[in-house]
């Protein structure tokens, strides 16, 4: 988007570039929205993806992570309101969706399946699965069925009820941990996913953040896996990317 700082607006469709994020966006606080989540049961809820399938994810073995996201903008086409730059958490669901294409092949290899999830329907999905050449599936909860049932953090836009960004673990049905975060740091999720898998899996933490997470990845995970004698990631891991 050429939206300039100072001009958070948006409602220009000729403007709008899902890539491209303004400088000046605000930033979500953590309101204890997801406070509930880690170690919960995920309900028995089917779900349809974009390729068709019905999927389950409380009868998935193994591990899964599911990032859940408000909605994925089309390039040239305008916002769903005018002021949609000024919601907190809002803008950002397309670089977050290729931050997980781009490390997907590191979490595959990890044993882990991603989902992304919203409350639009497949349809919809299915054109940004194609344009953005995702190679994993997108859930669709048109009906609100996990978002009631979890309780998962949601808004209101233009009498459209909309997920909150946030990303689970699920293992074998369970909710391992959440991460509850800022857009400015969408890559966070990835990066701290795949050191929290490698420490489950190998039991240790890499010396250094790993050399794919970008500035602002690289200086939040440095914050939070480091600042006290590199503690291990997830030992606190629902609210402490939200400052």
């Amino acid at each position: 988007m050429s939206t300039v700082a100072g001009d958070p607006g948006g409602g220009d469709a000729a403007r709008h570039e899902p890539m491209t994020l303004p400088a000046n966006l605000p930033r979500p606080q953590d309101d204890g929205a997801a406070d509930h989540l880690p170690g919960a049961q995920v309900p028995h809820v089917v779900l349809v993806d974009t390729d068709g399938q019905q999927v389950d994810l409380a009868a998935l073995a193994g591990r899964s992570v599911v990032y859940a996201y408000p909605r994925t903008g089309r390039p040239g086409q305008p916002p769903l309101a005018d002021d949609w730059d000024l919601i907190p958490g809002a803008r950002g669901c397309t670089p977050q969706a290729c931050s997980f294409r781009d490390h997907h092949a590191e979490l595959t290899q990890l044993g882990t399946r991603v989902f992304g999830l919203s409350t639009q329907d497949s349809a919809y999905q299915a054109e940004a699965v194609d344009r953005l050449h995702l190679p994993f599936a997108l859930l669709s909860d048109e009906h609100l069925s996990i978002t009631t049932a979890l309780r998962l953090p949601s808004f209101t836009v233009a009498g459209t009820r909309l997920l909150r960004r946030l990303t689970l673990l699920v293992r074998d049905g369970r909710i391992e941990h959440v991460w509850y975060l800022s857009v400015a740091s969408v890559a966070l999720q990835v990066v701290t996913s795949l050191l929290l898998l490698r420490h489950s899996l190998a039991a240790s933490v890499p010396a250094e953040v790993p050399a794919h997470a970008d500035a602002v990845s690289r200086d939040v995970v440095t914050e939070l896996a480091f600042s006290k004698g590199r503690e291990l990631v997830g030992e606190e891991p629902a609210r402490r990317g939200t400052k």
